[in-house]
């Protein structure tokens, strides 16, 4: 009985993600502002695309994707894949700093043009702006 619910809720699970997309599905942004000081993001081209349940972009040097879960303005990243190149030391701190703060993401604000990024404690991590 235990498998026979726990195959009922794995169905359940893909169906909705393909009968309920997330508001997400399908938008591209632009990174525009985050909480970390040490680090100006402006002077560095960071995306994120999401598309049914995954995720890709620019991460100021490297290519990276992976998965997401989103709904009710909860907002996990998971299985995050990068390439491995190499850049300038300031854009690799900016790298590193992009990934851990899209690491402790957990909550979502989507608001016309913008979307603006949480951590569990609903601390401003980041914020993005609609691409063109």
């Amino acid at each position: 009985m235990k498998k026979l619910i726990s195959i009922i809720l794995l169905i359940f699970t893909m169906l909705s993600s393909v009968l309920f997309p997330s508001p997400l599905s399908g938008t591209k942004w632009e990174l525009a502002s985050w909480s970390e000081s040490s680090v100006d993001p402006s002077g560095f081209s960071i995306s994120l695309e999401f598309q049914k349940g995954s995720f890709n972009g620019r991460s100021a040097v490297n290519l990276y994707g992976g998965s997401y879960k989103a709904g009710d303005e909860k907002l996990t990243f998971s299985h995050i894949h990068l390439t491995a190149m190499a850049g300038e030391p300031e854009a690799m701190r900016a790298e590193d700093t992009y990934m851990r703060l899209l690491d402790q993401t957990r909550k979502y604000v989507l608001d016309g043009e913008s979307l603006t990024l949480f951590d569990v404690d609903g601390n401003q991590l980041m914020v993005f702006q609609k691409a063109g």
